[in-house]
């Protein structure tokens, strides 16, 4: 099975600004570049190699913000990017 044969929702690919505020011992606040949406989640490329899959964050980028979990990474030619399943949209 393929990853795309895996989604359960349709992605939008997106280039927005992504506010990303990490909670915990090393609390902080990332930017990033919005990649893609769905209803339920997103993808977005960033700088900070300490996130960890697991991590809640609060985020805020132009249609949304919530607050979400990282669910995967992947480091790729020294670009970071992780997804993020959203628990609670705010507003």
């Amino acid at each position: 099975m393929t990853e795309l044969e895996r989604r359960r929702e349709e992605r939008e690919p997106i280039q927005s600004a992504v506010k990303l505020r990490v909670s915990g011992l090393l609390s902080r606040e990332v930017s990033g570049r919005l990649m893609d949406v769905s209803v339920s989640g997103f993808r977005a490329a960033h700088a900070d190699r300490d996130l960890s899959v697991g991590d809640h964050v609060g985020f805020s980028h132009p249609d949304r913000a919530g607050e979400a979990i990282v669910v995967w990474i992947r480091i790729s030619q020294g670009t970071i990017e992780s997804g993020f399943r959203i628990l609670r949209t705010s507003g």
